[in-house]
C-alpha cells in the first residue's frame, strides 16, 4: 500500500469530516459519488437514504462547529484492495458516537465514497 494511495484515500475522508463538521455541503459533495447509497441506524432506527435525501438532512441541521462541538473524528482502519477501499472510521456528531463504514471506489483518478453505513451510539 503506497503513501500516496492512502493519502488519497486520506483525503477524501478528511473533506468528509470537516464537511460534516462545518456543514459544508460542497465538501460532502466532492467526497461522495453522486449515487452513493446510506444504510445505517440513527438512535435505534433504521434508515436507508440517497446522497440527496441526506445532505438534505444534513443542510437542516445546526453547523457543530457553531455549536461548540469539539471535532472528534478520527479513521481506524483502512482495507485497500485493487480500486476499492473500506475505511472504518468513528465520530462524534450532535453528541452521538458514530462508528461508519464508508467503502470508496476510485473513478478518473479519484477516491470516492459510494456507500456509507453507519450506527450511533
Amino acid at each position: 500500500m503506497s503513501d500516496t494511495l492512502l493519502s488519497e484515500i486520506n483525503s477524501t475522508v478528511q473533506s468528509y469530516f470537516l464537511g460534516m463538521h462545518h456543514r459544508d455541503i460542497g465538501l460532502l459533495t466532492q467526497a461522495f459519488h453522486p449515487d452513493a447509497q446510506l444504510f445505517g441506524y440513527l438512535v435505534g432506527e433504521f434508515e436507508k437514504l440517497s446522497l440527496s435525501q441526506w445532505l438534505d438532512k444534513i443542510s437542516h441541521m445546526p453547523i457543530p462547529s457553531e455549536c461548540g462541538e469539539v471535532f472528534s473524528m478520527q479513521i481506524v482502519t483502512i482495507d485497500i484492495s485493487g480500486g476499492i477501499a473500506n475505511v472504518k472510521v468513528k465520530l462524534l456528531y450532535h453528541g452521538l458516537q458514530f462508528i461508519d463504514y464508508l467503502s470508496l471506489v476510485e473513478i478518473d483518478s479519484r477516491w470516492l465514497i459510494v456507500n456509507k453505513t453507519f450506527s450511533s451510539q
